[in-house]
């Protein structure tokens, strides 16, 4: 194995400040109506093992394409994905929600910059050992062979939504709404012209038009299903796949 983690090209400026709160917002605290504070900040070193034990609590088990898969149940898919996560949060760019006087994780988003010049997907792809994994990515390919970012904006770098997971327990207060407002305040610090990524869910796709995000390319699972049964994403609780984009 060449190297303990995944490699990206791109590193955070030192010209913005690491740790910073990138959104604030007021929302209803859990069990009462009170409206308390929430932030959005930069997740730091110290809980990257909480925010991926988050994300394999809450994305694993609720994100269409690996319920289907039933990754949470699969030890190497979480293996696979815990390498992935970690690659992505040595750069820097992924944001954590916590709530006014508590440090316990409300959400987390990964993100990370990817250049013109990054392998990123094939590195995944390649060093993942569950079928599983490489089948999640293989979805995801039905969509990403057909679009290319860096040629219909004319862009050399842009900040990719990775996987996005908010605690049950708070859902309903638009925080992912808030992770891609606070994702825009770090691409406009950074100099990042634009946000990318691909939707699986019906939540994430509405948080998405609500931010402002445009559809570049999408197709309903059911056509999936029917062009592409090897992919074995019958029963999956979700519309479509769609990628989506947002200038900065």
């Amino acid at each position: 194995m060449a190297g303990k983690w995944l490699t990206l090209r791109w590193t955070r400026p030192k010209t913005v400040d690491y740790p910073k709160v990138w959104r604030t917002f007021t929302g209803r605290d859990l069990d009462s109506d009170k409206l308390i504070e929430y932030r959005i900040e930069d997740l730091t070193e110290s809980r990257f093992d909480d925010a991926i034990r988050h994300l394999e609590a809450f994305y694993l088990r609720d994100e269409p394409v690996s319920q289907v898969l039933g990754g949470r149940n699969d030890a190497q898919y979480v293996a696979d994905y815990r390498m992935i996560c970690r690659s992505i949060l040595q750069q820097k760019t992924s944001l954590v929600c916590f709530r006014a006087c508590s440090d316990s994780i409300v959400g987390v988003q990964t993100n990370y910059i990817r250049t013109i010049a990054d392998d990123f997907g094939k590195q995944a792809y390649e060093r993942s050992q569950s079928p599983k994994t490489r089948k999640m990515y293989d979805v995801d390919s039905v969509l990403t062979k057909q679009f290319n970012a860096f040629d219909t904006y004319g862009v050399s770098e842009y900040f990719y939504l990775h996987n996005q997971s908010v605690d049950e327990r708070f859902r309903g207060l638009n925080i992912g709404f808030h992770f891609f407002e606070a994702g825009k305040n770090f691409c406009r610090e950074s100099n990042i012209k634009l946000m990318h990524g691909i939707f699986t869910s019906n939540f994430s796709s509405q948080a998405g038009v609500a931010f402002g995000f445009k559809q570049d390319l999408a197709i309903s699972f059911d056509e999936l299903i029917k062009y592409h049964p090897e992919l074995d994403m019958q029963g999956i609780k979700s519309e479509r796949l769609s990628l989506k984009s947002a200038k900065v």
